[in-house]
């Protein structure tokens, strides 16, 4: 038996002849005041852990669905929180006029998106960026905003 599968073994037998869960010690190590300086060693040796955990054959498809799972939750609780009016703007096109088209900004809308969902406009961001010819359409969409924007404040001074 290699040398580090014995404490294992001794580890995981003591730990079901007193009936606790692999995850105490787990999370008690990584978050002991007295082994770690700051925050920063708890989240990096979390980091360790999962990234160990999902390079290993036995658990990457339960640490995959854990991961899926977990950001649906996220995403589906920062929607929620963008979808109060609280929030700020919305835009109803239903009840759309002439006034309120010319005074929406989307760009305000994506600054707002950006700040509040921060872990959702990350996944877009990440989905989007894909594909390579949405990427290129996107960048010319943005430099045509910006030259608009330009235009704009060049006209209005």
């Amino acid at each position: 038996m290699p040398l580090i599968l014995l404490p294992v073994a001794q580890l995981h037998s003591l730990l079901q002849d007193h009936d606790i869960p692999i995850t105490d010690p787990t999370v008690a190590f990584a978050t002991s005041e007295s082994s770690y300086a700051n925050a920063t060693d708890v989240g990096n040796t979390a980091t360790s852990i999962m990234d160990g955990l999902l390079s290993h054959p036995a658990s990457v498809a339960d640490i995959q669905q854990w991961a899926c799972r977990t950001a649906s939750q996220v995403y589906a609780g920062q929607i929620v929180d963008l979808s109060r009016k609280a929030a700020g703007p919305h835009f109803g096109a239903s009840k759309a006029t002439a006034l309120s088209l010319q005074e929406f900004n989307l760009d305000d809308l994506t600054n707002l998106f950006q700040s509040d969902t921060p872990d959702l406009w990350r996944c877009y961001d990440q989905l989007l960026s894909a594909d390579p010819s949405i990427n290129r359409q996107r960048e010319r969409r943005q430099q045509q905003r910006y030259e608009t924007r330009l235009a704009v404040q060049v006209e209005s001074n």
